[in-house]
């Protein structure tokens, strides 16, 4: 089943701390605590997953919603796994006419792209995120991808 037909649970907003702009402009934001224990932030990178497919659907971008999705996971678990903050940030919104999905983990630190090791189990989120994003980088202690709609400029 493609992730943009999955329902929104209905508690995850609620186990995040969201934002959202008003209606009309298409911006909007979650947090989510870390909790500092191995394996316990896992699920909320499936929450983070399933409020980027909502708000896709609301915002008419339905058809972004596997490759944006595919992406916030990576970066998801990556602010999770290696970052230092007490908060993962996901920032989503719409301008031009593209979609940016922006993650910060909270900590002083800049997130730093490492050489893909193609043996080993692990490593390759940032070259998914290459390969399913027009465009990608890093800012500060923002990791950002950017997404054309079908039938926009690349």
């Amino acid at each position: 089943m493609p992730i943009a037909a999955r329902p929104l649970d209905s508690d995850a907003l609620a186990r995040a701390a969201f934002h959202t702009s008003a209606p009309g402009h298409r911006h909007a934001e979650a947090s989510f605590e870390r909790s500092g224990r191995l394996g316990q932030d896992a699920p909320r990178t499936g929450q983070a997953r399933r409020i980027a497919a909502a708000l896709l659907r609301l915002w008419g971008m339905a058809e972004l919603a596997d490759p944006a999705c595919l992406a916030v996971s990576e970066l998801v678990t990556n602010a999770f796994v290696h970052g230092q903050g007490r908060t993962v940030t996901m920032r989503m919104f719409v301008a031009d006419g593209r979609l940016r999905v922006e993650v910060r983990d909270g900590g002083s630190w800049t997130p730093r792209p490492r050489p893909v090791d193609l043996l080993a189990q692990s490593g390759r989120g940032t070259l998914l995120v290459e390969a399913f994003a027009d465009e990608w980088g890093v800012s500060g202690g923002t990791v950002w991808c950017v997404f054309h709609p079908a039938g926009g400029a690349r």
